[in-house]
């Protein structure tokens, strides 16, 4: 018996009866809860061992299969550019939660169930870049060349900063208060994700010595586990684990990265598509339940102080996500090259973004639209932002690259 996955299969199992408590038992009768997990639990292992036999007698992989990685790529990967561009696509949506009153809104009806879903879909965003960083930082050692990797972001987040400041004074009208300038300059308001990743870049060394110092594949999904347990399960278990340590979701995130970056994890894909929609939709349909026609409650499957990054759902679905898509290859270079011109910009695109949200949500908002009045129009509004963004921030690459060239021409005279 793989202790392991009996683990994982607990948690999941627990969040599942907890998207199952607002239709079959009252709230806080967490002896119910347990009767209710274990009888989750239970189905799980039945049905993934029906499944996983099924599948090997018929001569296809176990549901999910592992294998070290023989050749660890180099350079450019077409299904990491892919999964950076799904993380820059959610970000537009999740600040249209934020925008359209959409947490002040009844969740009651289709149209909000259905919104809810996205909304938990698309709450990946931020996991979604806490992964990729695990995958691609997993070597990194302390060195002067790790470290100088902070100067060129933060210089990116002080001209988007500017262009920002800019447009706030010109077109809404703020005024730029000493106050105002260093909030969004100084303390990232701009950008707390910019704040987030310089920490986490400073201590991206000792998190690799951490993680390959464990000599087997066990004790490194050990980790991973302790660190989701740490910091989803609160919410889940009537904060038996308590949210002191819940910042360490982003070491969990890191370390997934790396597991992925070493290990490939092989899931059929139309299986893997069906998992992330019954994370999603469970979660929709728990979160449904629970407000019973109330307004949104951020401390429901996770903890609100983060916004619910920390989930278990976020947890399951932004590492499916990133398995789904890292391996992808396109030998179609005008493809590869799109995808690859849209990653290199997306910290751009997720600085710039919100700015164009002031813009194009504006005038809905001084009309006191609600957030049914927003479905309509959404998708033209996210495709307006999206493409602003994404126009703004290569203008703003090709600016650097052209100065930098110009620098690098008057070095070699």
């Amino acid at each position: 018996m793989n202790l392991r996955k009996q683990f994982a299969f607990l948690m999941i199992s627990i969040y599942g009866a907890n998207c199952l408590e607002p239709w079959y038992f009252p709230e806080g009768d967490w002896i119910t809860l347990l009767l209710w997990s274990g009888l989750v639990f239970i189905c799980l292992n039945v049905v993934w061992f029906v499944l996983d036999n099924l599948l090997r007698v018929i001569g296809l992989r176990g549901l999910i299969t592992v294998e070290k990685r023989e050749n660890i790529k180099t350079g450019r990967e077409f299904g990491m550019d892919i999964a950076r561009i799904i993380a820059i696509l959610f970000v537009p949506f999740i600040h249209f939660f934020g925008d359209t009153e959409y947490y002040s809104a009844p969740i009651e009806g289709t149209a909000m169930l259905h919104a809810t879903a996205l909304r938990w879909l698309v709450l990946t965003a931020v996991p979604l870049f806490m992964i990729i960083t695990g995958y691609f930082k997993t070597d990194k050692d302390v060195s002067f060349n790790h470290y100088k990797a902070v100067f060129p972001m933060l210089m990116t987040h002080i001209v988007c900063c500017t262009v920002r400041l800019f447009v706030d004074f010109h077109i809404h009208g703020i005024e730029l208060t000493r106050e105002y300038v260093l909030d969004k300059l100084l303390y990232f308001n701009y950008g707390w994700y910019v704040k987030l990743y310089i920490g986490i870049l400073l201590v991206i060394p000792f998190l690799n010595k951490a993680y390959h110092g464990l000599e087997t594949r066990a004790k490194k999904e050990i980790l991973i586990l302790t660190l989701v347990f740490l910091t989803a399960m609160g919410p889940l278990i009537y904060d038996v684990v308590p949210a002191t340590w819940l910042i360490l979701y982003v070491t969990g995130y890191y370390f997934i990265g790396a597991y992925i970056r070493e290990y490939k994890v092989r899931i059929n894909p139309i299986i893997n598509i069906a998992l992330i929609a019954a994370v999603v939709f469970s979660a929709a349909y728990g979160t449904y339940g629970h407000c019973g026609g109330d307004i949104f409650d951020w401390s429901y499957l996770g903890y609100s102080n983060n916004s619910g990054y920390s989930s278990l759902p976020a947890f399951m679905g932004s590492a499916l996500i990133i398995i789904l898509v890292c391996d992808l290859n396109c030998p179609f270079k005008p493809i590869a090259w799109a995808a690859k011109t849209v990653s290199v910009v997306s910290l751009e695109m997720y600085l710039f973004s919100q700015m164009f949200d002031m813009v194009y949500y504006k005038p809905y908002q001084e009309a006191g639209c609600v957030f049914t009045d927003y479905l309509p129009v959404a998708s033209e509004l996210l495709t307006k932002i999206i493409v602003s963004a994404f126009i703004i921030s290569v203008i703003k690459k090709l600016i650097f690259f052209f100065i930098g060239s110009v620098f690098k021409s008057m070095e070699q005279r």
